[in-house]
C-alpha cells in the first residue's frame, strides 16, 4: 500500500470516526439546549479554529488570500455553511443512524454523478465497492 493510500485510509476514518461522536453529541445535546444555540456555539468553534489555523498558515497575508478565493470561495464557504445547518437540523427531525445512513449514500451518489454527468471513467474496484456498500447498507 503506497503512502498516499495509508494517508487517504487514515484520515478517511478519522473523519468517519468523528462524524459518528459528533452526531451523537448533537442528538445528546438537542434535548437540552436550542438548536439556534447548538448551532451558534458551533460555528463560533469552527470559526475560531479555522481563523487560528489560517492565521498560523498564512500569517499576515490571510486577508490576500481569502480574497484570492474569489466568488467561488465565497460559493464553497456559503455550500459548506448550507450543508452544516442542513446536519444539524435533521438530526432534530430523524435519528443518528438515519443521518449516518444517508452520508454513507453521498459518496455512492456523487461516484455516480460524476460517472453520468462528467463521462469520468471508473476503476473496477470503485464499482465492486459501490455495489458492494449499496447491497451492505
Amino acid at each position: 500500500m503506497s503512502k498516499n493510500a495509508k494517508l487517504g485510509f487514515l484520515l478517511s476514518f478519522t473523519g468517519l470516526f468523528t462524524l459518528t461522536f459528533d452526531t451523537l453529541l448533537i442528538k445528546l445535546t438537542s434535548e437540552e439546549i436550542s438548536t439556534w444555540k447548538l448551532i451558534f456555539y458551533r460555528y463560533i468553534s469552527y470559526s475560531t479554529v479555522v481563523l487560528i489555523y489560517n492565521i498560523c498558515v498564512f500569517g499576515s497575508n490571510i486577508l490576500n488570500v481569502t480574497r484570492k478565493t474569489g466568488m467561488s470561495g465565497f460559493f464553497l464557504t456559503l455550500n459548506l455553511t448550507i450543508c452544516n445547518l442542513c446536519f444539524i437540523f435533521s438530526l432534530n427531525y430523524t435519528t443518528v443512524a438515519n443521518v449516518l445512513c444517508i452520508f454513507s449514500l453521498s459518496s455512492i451518489l456523487t461516484t455516480v454523478l460524476s460517472w453520468l454527468t462528467f463521462k469520468q471513467k471508473l476503476n473496477w474496484w470503485t464499482i465492486v465497492s459501490l455495489f458492494s456498500t449499496t447491497l451492505i447498507i
